[in-house]
């Protein structure tokens, strides 16, 4: 519906039968790059924050050499791992997003190779820059909101993470909803730039 809203002037584009299009890849897709997106922010929170403590760790003194907990890493390095995450799976989803947008707005009904040998490889690719920005910064603000408001909230450190209960449960889902929110604020008129491109895969209008 939104990238509907964000490319159609007709409410024909609405109708139930074709909000659904497109919905394959990403239900296939998603669990295994949200998996992906979190090992790489943790390994890259990590790298920066025992290789450069002074800029990225919150207690330089006390980081230790062998592991370091989230709750050892500032925001900065919070921020940059999600940044870096977010980059490097956008350019496996850059096509699989603008076959999702073709399919949505009724442009094409044919699959990722189909797609690719009509449009070329560089038509799969359409929107990257805005496409690489909103998936690299708005992971990065996702992360920083999130980490940040379970620190808020009493879930940062050690005895929270042992502790269970419904309690517990709200909260955390109080905190994606934060980081959620944040990085959408943040990147959202990007992510309209983003489908407009993506949708005019033809260059016939931008």
């Amino acid at each position: 519906l939104k990238v509907r809203l964000q490319v159609s002037r007709s409410r024909e584009a609405l109708r139930v039968a074709g909000l659904y299009r497109g919905a394959t890849g990403p239900l296939v897709t998603t669990p295994w790059l949200a998996a992906a997106n979190f090992g790489i922010w943790d390994a890259a929170r990590v790298e920066l924050t025992l290789c450069f403590p002074l800029l990225f760790a919150r207690h330089p003194d006390k980081v230790l050499q062998t592991s370091c907990s989230e709750s050892a890493s500032n925001a900065w390095a919070i921020f940059l791992a999600g940044v870096c995450s977010g980059w490097v799976l956008c350019n496996l989803t850059c096509p699989v997003h603008n076959l999702k947008v073709q399919q949505q707005t009724g442009n094409v009904a044919k699959g990722l190779l189909p797609l690719a040998r009509e449009v070329g490889p560089g038509g799969l690719f359409r929107g990257y820059l805005p496409h690489a920005f909103v998936e690299s910064v708005g992971r990065g603000w996702y992360m920083l909101g999130f980490v940040l408001s379970k620190r808020a909230l009493g879930l940062g450190d050690a005895n929270s993470e042992t502790s269970g209960g419904l309690g517990q449960f709200g909260r955390r889902v109080v905190c994606g909803c934060a980081g959620g929110g944040l990085a959408w604020l943040m990147v959202y008129p990007l992510d309209v730039m983003r489908n407009r491109l993506m949708w005019d895969w033809r260059r016939e209008r931008y």
